[in-house]
């Protein structure tokens, strides 16, 4: 398998050239270049949520985890699907900040940033413990990434109401009530799966396998609930105007 090193920077590199095209292309639709910029990164955004996602749920599905030391044990899979997610927020980060004028949303592109460089940070130092072999918490970081599935259908809506000539209410509704369904199974679903599993491999129910976890890992889901609750509140309540 390649080194973590050599995905993450493909990867990058793949994700700026991808949203460089698609702003190119859209612009050459007559798409207003600030549309034609978050449509690009939207869509590239949205195919490597499924990519990262769609690996991270193939790895996190193995059998072997419910035989394994979930805290202990490492997976090379696992170190490539974080590689993965840490690339694009680098590409991401970069393609957004070289188009900031377009852009014109300093405060957007400033909570972007901040998401990245926060999530990058922790990903980062998983990887730099996972090449010297001292990682821990493969399958927890690596189910994580799972999370990204909830984020191509929220796209979808944004583009069905930023761009669909009068779309029907009753479609705007359906997909946003099914973007919600989808990123509360992703998110919180995640969340009490991650504990099912952990307590099947030690005989616990879900609520005192939570109590046998690390502080760190307590507080680290705890943390998890609490911002994946508020954006669901935040995201539930704009299904009649159009968000970022």
């Amino acid at each position: 398998m390649l080194c973590t090193g050599t995905v993450l920077v493909s990867y990058t590199v793949v994700i700026f050239l991808s949203q460089s095209l698609g702003y190119s292309f859209f612009s050459f639709c007559k798409l207003a270049h600030r549309d034609a910029l978050l449509a690009a990164s939207k869509l590239i955004g949205g195919c490597h949520a499924l990519i990262v996602g769609g690996f991270a749920l193939n790895e996190v599905l193995r059998k072997r985890w419910t035989r394994s030391d979930l805290i202990r044990t490492q997976s090379q899979w696992a170190d490539a699907v974080v590689a993965l997610e840490a690339g694009y927020l680098i590409g991401d980060t970069v393609f957004l900040v070289l188009h900031r004028r377009t852009l014109r949303k300093p405060a957007f592109l400033r909570r972007v940033i901040a998401h990245h460089a926060i999530v990058f940070a922790l990903l980062i130092t998983y990887l730099r413990a996972a090449a010297r072999g001292k990682a821990s918490g493969a399958f927890f970081v690596a189910s994580f990434m799972i999370m990204n599935l909830s984020t191509p259908l929220q796209y979808l809506v944004w583009a069905v109401q930023r761009f669909g000539r009068n779309p029907s209410p009753a479609v705007v509704t359906s997909l946003h009530v099914l973007a919600m369904t989808v990123y509360a199974v992703a998110r919180f679903g995640l969340l009490y799966y991650q504990l099912w599993i952990y307590g099947q491999t030690r005989g616990l129910s879900v609520i005192k396998a939570f109590n046998t976890l690390p502080p760190v890992c307590r507080t680290g889901i705890l943390i998890l609930l609490l911002a994946n609750g508020t954006r669901f509140v935040q995201i539930s309540a704009t299904r009649h105007k159009t968000i970022e």
